[in-house]
């Protein structure tokens, strides 16, 4: 399902631009082009399946191996409420996160194939973040994680969610002639 979501409006004296914003589930998207790491996309954490209203974030992907153990460690500068790391794994597994080397607290959600939540957790910095001794785990096979501000722990961790995206091909600009 596709959801128009927001719109913005261009004015100009003959023309009239409309960009609208879709969302989609995260696992119709994923097959539709090829991953890269640090690519950067708009994610959505919706309360139901058909991605109608949630929070939204501009995600940073990590898809490969070693950008998906480098994370966000050695960043001193919280995220910004809109930021966020997602990290894509090849198939659906147990995944464990650690904060080694992370100087900034992160909230994580785990999402299943099905775009379900699995799991969700308020990571603190470790005492020595050298070490990383705590471990946070999908708690069931897990396609992604996301790594976000902290702020916005409470609202994910409550009832059901699910993650969605905005693919860049559903949410080109449309042109729209002023009568």
């Amino acid at each position: 399902m596709i959801q128009f979501t927001s719109f913005s409006f261009h004015n100009s004296s003959r023309s009239l631009a409309l960009f609208a914003v879709a969302f989609v589930p995260w696992s119709s998207f994923q097959t539709v082009r090829p991953l890269r790491d640090d690519a950067k996309v708009p994610i959505r954490v919706a309360s139901s399946a058909d991605c109608m209203s949630g929070i939204d974030f501009d995600a940073t992907l990590a898809v490969s191996v070693q950008r998906r153990v480098k994370g966000l460690s050695r960043r001193k500068q919280p995220l910004k409420e809109t930021e966020a790391m997602l990290f894509v794994f090849e198939e659906p597994k147990f995944v464990e996160i650690w904060m080694r080397d992370t100087w900034i607290p992160l909230g994580v959600s785990f999402f299943a194939k099905n775009n379900a939540m699995t799991a969700a957790y308020d990571m603190k910095v470790e005492a020595d973040p050298s070490l990383a001794e705590t471990r946070y785990a999908s708690n069931a096979d897990a396609l992604t994680a996301l790594e976000y501000s902290p702020v916005h722990y409470r609202s994910l961790r409550e009832g059901p969610r699910y993650l969605c995206v905005s693919p860049p091909s559903v949410s080109a600009p449309k042109k729209a002639t002023k009568p």
